[in-house]
């Protein structure tokens, strides 16, 4: 079934296959990742595509692919949802992947119901004569590390922490489009990127972070709001390069954003927003 088919597949010497739902490619993930030479992954959120909760994601798929080599994906649909534990393991991994060794998170649940568990997977990887690596919980500073915390981190503006439980800056990534050019009249271009509407956006303000062109590190200024100082009223993401001036429209352009510099602020005039955004640049020109 089409719903059912394995996108991507393993390369001979790279049998060694991560299991989950690799939303963010956390610490706990990056243990996972150091085992395995290939990830399966699962899009749309299983919970966002059953339609449970509205989960916005962390890591896009194009995003996913800057941090793993080999990403195999299978769509969620409420089709593999119907599977049974043992049905899941056998249309996927056994007749599509077959892989030598199988690694998984501690608390890796799958099948309906998500019956299956790490005691069934034993069984079922004995049975198949292929190996099982189940990696223990990771916490940072006393923190479980998970998807679902460091969401809730990133809408109650705690950036920073959020950033330190993924374990490496947050990725944005999109298309540069034409913006209304403001940011190039004051001094400033930007680049302006379209973000997918299901991608979680840190909180309106000011960060700093860097990009690549043409393969170098290039330090940036993000700007994520809604430009209130001009009455504006859409979400926008625009991306100051710090010292450089490129053409890239409709190029994708991946955003590494570091650190919050400061919250959105309404400013009594442009000319106090252009002392502003010279002191904001300062900062972000000292991130990388």
């Amino acid at each position: 079934m089409k719903n059912l088919k394995v996108y991507g597949s393993l390369s001979k010497g790279d049998e060694i296959l991560g299991l989950g739902v690799f939303d963010g490619l956390h610490l706990g993930h990056q243990e996972i990742l150091k085992i395995s030479t290939s990830l399966l992954t699962f899009f749309p959120h299983p919970l966002k595509a059953l339609k449970k909760k509205n989960v916005p994601n962390l890591t896009s798929l194009d995003e996913l692919r800057t941090y793993v080599n080999s990403l195999l994906v299978v769509r969620f649909s409420k089709v593999l949802a119907s599977l049974s534990a043992l049905e899941f393991l056998e249309s996927i991994i056994w007749d599509q992947i077959r892989p030598k060794h199988i690694v998984v998170g501690y608390d890796f649940k799958f099948g309906n119901l998500q019956k299956g568990d790490i005691h069934l997977l034993k069984t079922w990887t004995q049975e198949k004569k292929i190996g099982l690596t189940v990696v223990e919980a990771v916490s940072y500073q006393h923190t479980l590390v998970k998807s679902s915390k460091i969401r809730s981190l990133f809408q109650e503006g705690d950036f920073d922490r959020a950033v330190r439980l993924l374990g490496h800056p947050y990725q944005i990534k999109g298309l540069v489009i034409k913006g209304d050019g403001r940011g190039r009249k004051i001094g400033f271009p930007t680049a302006n990127i379209r973000v997918s509407p299901i991608k979680l956006l840190p909180n309106p303000g000011v960060y700093s972070g860097y990009v690549f062109i043409k393969k170098k590190k290039l330090s940036a200024m993000i700007y994520i709001g809604k430009k209130p100082t001009f009455n504006g009223i859409c979400m926008s993401v625009e991306v100051h390069i710090v010292g450089g001036d490129f053409s890239l429209y409709n190029r994708k352009l991946a955003v590494h954003v570091v650190h919050r510099i400061r919250g959105e602020i309404k400013f009594p005039s442009p000319v106090e927003l252009i002392t502003q955004i010279k002191a904001d640049i300062k900062k972000a020109s000292n991130c990388c």
